[in-house]
């Protein structure tokens, strides 16, 4: 068999109604706030139900989640768990999932994947899977490095650090409107977890 995924998603849940990290949030807009670090656990929670059930994707699909809690789990932790699992089975990788935002303004649209710009072989091309499968879902647009490459280069620690193959997903951005309302819609959610889960699982089948 082929690889396993380890996922991740970024930041803090909400708990008895309280968001876990500071800032990482759309504006108050007409659904109201949208908190990354929940709709990260919403998109894994998705893909992990998917793959735990055989008739979503063919089998069941194994899978590592490194950040289960509603708590911030801390980026070295997180880390820390990746490469505990990967010194356990080198037979995996790590898919980070978060949802964007614009630093300035509220012009920055579309779906974006990263790797470190020392990342292996490996890893670009499992990235370029990832994005070749998701971008355009719900019309999404896709942020590209260049016309003839689908995936980005970044030093976030999640990269640098993590020892497996490992990438980024940055799904939309949660201060554009257009994409605010993608975040939001349960059949963008859906379709966008099948979709990784369905990678997921070719991946893991080869």
């Amino acid at each position: 068999m082929g690889k396993t995924v380890i996922l991740d998603n970024g930041h803090g849940g909400v708990i008895n109604g309280v968001y876990q990290t500071k800032g990482k949030r759309s504006p108050d807009w007409d659904k109201g706030v949208l908190y990354e670090g929940d709709f990260n656990r919403a998109i894994v929670n998705r893909v992990i139900n998917l793959l735990s059930v055989s008739s979503a994707v063919g089998f069941k699909v194994p899978y590592y989640n490194i950040s289960p809690e509603l708590t911030d789990v801390s980026l070295g932790t997180r880390v820390s768990r990746a490469n505990k699992i990967y010194a356990e089975n080198s037979d995996t990788y790590l898919l980070s999932i978060h949802a964007n935002a614009a630093k300035n303004d509220n012009t920055g649209t579309g779906g974006e994947i990263f790797v470190h710009p020392e990342a292996s072989e490996e890893s670009r091309i499992l990235a370029d899977r990832f994005a070749g499968y998701v971008k355009g879902i719900g019309g999404l647009k896709w942020r590209p490095a260049s016309p003839t490459n689908l995936i980005k280069e970044a030093n976030y620690k999640i990269l640098r650090e993590t020892n497996c193959p490992a990438m980024l997903l940055e799904v939309a951005f949660m201060n554009h409107e257009y994409d605010y309302e993608l975040l939001w819609s349960e059949d963008f959610r859906n379709d966008y977890a099948t979709a990784l889960a369905v990678m997921i699982a070719k991946i893991h089948s080869e």
